[in-house]
């Protein structure tokens, strides 16, 4: 198969051997194990090679010398920008990663780059109060012209993906990388001696509890446990002159157990490491709400040196919940924990190196060729052209075309605009009409007026597809679509597709259906705890919606079990006009949020949020999705909650069933509600159903509805039949 060329810039300079620098090195490393040619760009012209001779020699891997003058330090942003551009246009790549917000944010800016742009931003502030105006600016800016945001945790691409809008749904895991080599094989280490063994490695500052650390050896010993502890760094890091001094006295001291080897090589003092039995990583409560995961805390458990940490949320997920070596922030939880696991640690360390397996170089060159793969066009079912589509989306509501226009733009031979009309009846006939003389392929997006604008005057030699939801089949302008003009006329379920068959004297072999689509990869992430108790209901507008019923449930459910509790996300009633404006409509809902109130204890199991771009940090959430309407065209929140990992519940309405299937399809509240407490009371037929539905939801999945579209778009299968 093909190579694909990727372009890495770390904006660090190689000559310094620090964490950014060694993250460039594993990181070419890495993607050299997958379908991939590395270009490594350098910052600096090399005056030490201790790190680049890590990768000169690895296959697939290149490395592309500074563009800078020789008794210069280093690029600056703009000169990295230019270097960066003429490298991508010189190897043709098709992803350029780049690390820092700084350089992030100029290479956004670039026509060249930002169209391949993979941004890794490390140095965004957390909490979000901590966040400025300018800073916020500046990551929305990134985040809206990069094609991905790569983060380094879950809970960090929740963090960004919550205050930047534009980050939703293009963030993926740039976790740590940990070099295979850095495993040992546990079957040939060595058992624990009568004496516990205990390193710490890194560097030397207050809030990583180091002083603290050098009492631990004396500490155990009066509690009858023989210890030693190996100190690895030279790096004071503090402005408080007396905790220098005190530090440096404790490293020092003869008699005390502790014996200190200062700053050794990556690979030195991972073997070092390695001859230990417990792996210090115990820090101060300051530092317990990082959405970081810490690299020494990976090496020492890959090492099979099991991490003692700190008990944070971060810290269970990665290890469990019951890790022996989870300890409070005081050296009596410290000790405590040590002499309870001294004589358990042949399973504590294979527990421990299981756990961040998933942070190996193989595992992360996996995932990386996955999100390769999927960020890519299906070149195998639909190959390049050599004379570039010219395609047109229509439309005055392109919320549901989002997925085809990111299609369309990874395409290399699609060239994509975009009429945008102002309302259902508003456009520029002017900036149509040139759009209509240029394009080769028209997609009207909804068959509203624009479909009836275009169809009414395309070429013969042009393709017109117009995409149906629901509204539009009884709507007055229906029948001034020139169907004659129409190639393809597209319905989001086989529901509609027949209905439309049924109703309209059309030729039924250019009437088709495609699934609204949605990124199955993107949204099935970790379910947070109690997700199963939680029902989520995404829209209560209009009331056809019918949110009534999912109190009706909510409140059957609570009868049995007060764990349960409804989740609403949306815009409320009052911020459509014309919806509030009608009194059919209003009474309802004030009905409806009167019952919220008035019933006991109902109000605080109610849970609102806003309408927001990130769904699938909010599915994390929830472990039932609910679609009561009485109508839908295809309904995508329970397709999104299937993909998440969360059951759907469906009130009976027409075509649901030729969608979604009848497994989650109930004609009452008893039945339902039944369901849910079922399956929530066995743990395991409840993975054994998540796993299920995720697998009907990669029916909706962007990879194949893209080539479904493509299909239609790229005439590579003559219009006839169903699709």
């Amino acid at each position: 198969m093909t190579r694909r060329d990727v372009v890495i810039y770390g904006d660090v300079n190689l000559n310094i051997i620090d964490g950014s620098a060694i993250w460039l090195v594993s990181l070419a490393e890495t993607l050299a194990l997958t379908r991939s040619t590395v270009h490594v760009v350098l910052k600096a012209h090399i005056t030490t090679d201790r790190l680049l001779t890590r990768i000169t020699d690895v296959p697939n891997v290149v490395v592309h010398p500074a563009a800078t003058a020789e008794d210069s330090p280093a690029m600056s942003p703009a000169e990295a920008v230019a270097r960066l551009e003429d490298v991508a246009r010189e190897v043709d790549a098709s992803v350029v990663i780049v690390r820092g917000s700084q350089l992030a944010e100029a290479c956004s800016s670039s026509t060249v780059l930002a169209p391949r742009l993979w941004s890794y931003v490390t140095d965004f502030p957390f909490p979000v109060t901590l966040v400025s105006d300018v800073q916020l600016a500046r990551m929305r800016r990134i985040a809206g012209h990069s094609r991905r945001l790569l983060v380094q945790t879950e809970e960090t691409r929740e963090y960004v993906e919550s205050i930047v809008p534009e980050a939703a749904g293009k963030c993926l895991l740039m976790t740590p990388i940990v070099p295979d080599e850095f495993f040992v094989d546990l079957d040939s280490a060595e058992e624990p001696q009568r004496e516990l063994r205990l390193v710490y490695s890194g560097k030397l500052h207050p809030d990583w509890r180091t002083l603290e650390i050098t009492s631990l050896p004396e500490q155990l010993e009066r509690r009858g446990l023989n210890a030693s502890l190996t100190m690895l760094g030279d790096k004071f890091q503090s402005n408080d002159a007396a905790w220098v001094t005190a530090m440096r006295t404790a490293l020092e001291s003869p008699g005390t157990g502790v014996s200190w080897k200062g700053g050794l090589p990556r690979e030195r003092a991972l073997e070092e490491v390695a001859a230990h039995d417990v792996g210090l990583s115990w820090r101060s409560t300051a530092l317990d709400t990082s959405l970081e995961i810490s690299t020494k805390l990976l090496e020492y458990a890959a090492a099979g040196t099991p991490p003692l940490v700190n008990r944070t949320p971060a810290h269970e997920a990665l290890l469990g919940s019951d890790y022996p070596l989870l300890v409070e922030d005081d050296v009596d939880s410290v000790i405590t924990a040590l002499l309870a696991a001294r004589d358990h640690l042949p399973l504590i360390r294979r527990r421990a190196q299981q756990s961040v397996l998933p942070y190996s170089g193989t595992a992360t060159a996996r995932r990386f060729e996955g999100y390769f793969q999927r960020a890519e066009p299906n070149l195998a079912a639909f190959p390049r052209r050599g004379q570039p589509v010219r395609v047109v989306v229509a439309g005055h509501d392109l919320k549901f075309a989002g997925e085809l226009i990111d299609i369309l733009e990874t395409r290399p031979d699609v060239e994509l605009r975009i009429d945008r009309w102002a309302a259902l009846r508003e456009h520029d006939a002017d900036a149509s009409q040139t759009l209509l003389e240029w394009a080769d392929v028209i997609v009207c997006e909804w068959a509203g007026h624009n479909a009836v604008w275009y169809s009414q005057r395309k070429r013969p030699d042009q393709r017109l597809l117009v995409r149906l939801h629901r509204f539009e089949l009884t709507a007055p302008w229906i029948d001034t679509i020139d169907i004659d003009n129409v190639d393809a006329l597209i319905t989001v379920s086989r529901y509609y597709q027949e209905l439309v068959a049924e109703t309209k004297p059309w030729p039924c072999d250019r009437i088709h259906h495609i699934p609204n689509s949605l990124d199955a990869v993107d949204l099935d992430r970790p379910k947070h705890p109690g997700a199963e108790y939680t029902l989520g209901l995404v829209g209560i507008v209009p009331f056809l919606k019918r949110p009534d019923r999912a109190l009706d449930l909510l409140e059957a459910l609570l009868r049995e079990d007060d764990r349960f509790s409804l989740h609403i996300k949306g815009r409320m009633p009052w911020e459509y006009p014309w919806i509030w404006a009608k009194p059919a409509e209003r009474e309802p809902y004030l009905d409806f949020f009167s019952r919220i109130g008035r019933t006991p204890g109902l109000s605080e199991k109610v849970v609102f949020a806003p309408f927001s771009p990130d769904m699938a940090n909010w599915l994390r959430r929830i472990g039932w999705v609910v679609s009561p309407s009485t109508h839908e065209s295809f309904h995508l929140a329970p397709a999104e909650g299937m993909a998440s990992g969360a059951l759907p519940l469906f009130w009976p309405r027409d075509g649901v069933d030729k969608i979604f299937g009848d497994e989650y399809l109930f004609a009452d509240i008893d039945s339902m509600a039944q369901c849910v407490l079922s399956a929530t009371q066995d743990a395991s037929d409840h993975r054994r159903r998540t796993a299920l539905i995720k697998k009907d939801a990669a029916a909706f999945d962007t990879a194949r509805i893209a080539d479904l579209w493509m299909t239609h778009i790229l005439g590579s299968a003559p219009i006839g039949g169903t699709t």
